[in-house]
């Protein structure tokens, strides 16, 4: 009888095990970053022309179930002297973000926002990196560039 017991107990505490990793396995942290630029308009004699000032709003996403430090929005960019890094927000953070919930961050769009910008991400406080997809980057060089030109005119 003793067995039976002892056969019982080693599988219930083998699926408790397995029930356990899988719940951890599922349970993921998730961020997502979206980037846009907003750009402020003027309307002057019945005309609207975009100023110089473009603003950037950065929004950070927590998709999984469990809430997230936030510790660092910057980015990276090239240049002929090598890599450096740009801090976006330095005052915002660290920010904790619940689960399933979202901040929102508006900054003046910073100068490195040209040919020269590698990535934009967020860290969070065990150092993983959450970064805006290349396709987001180059959209967002585009429309600098688009507006950088308009303006000249």
């Amino acid at each position: 009888m003793k067995e039976w017991i002892a056969l019982y107990a080693a599988i219930v505490s083998t699926a408790a095990l397995i029930w356990n990793i899988t719940l951890w396995a599922l349970s993921k942290k998730v961020l997502r970053l979206r980037c846009s630029i907003i750009n402020r308009f003027d309307i002057r004699d019945d005309e609207c022309r975009p100023n110089s000032w473009n603003a950037v709003e950065y929004q950070i996403i927590n998709r999984g179930d469990k809430p997230i430090k936030i510790t660092y929005l910057g980015g990276t960019f090239f240049t002929p002297y090598g890599e450096g890094k740009f801090a976006l927000s330095p005052n915002d953070f660290p920010k904790k973000i619940e689960a399933m919930d979202s901040i929102t961050i508006f900054r003046e769009a910073p100068d490195v926002f040209d040919d020269h910008l590698k990535e934009i991400y967020v860290e969070d406080s065990i150092g993983r990196r959450y970064s805006l997809s290349s396709r987001k980057i180059r959209k967002i060089k585009n429309h600098v560039k688009r507006m950088d030109e308009y303006l000249e005119h």
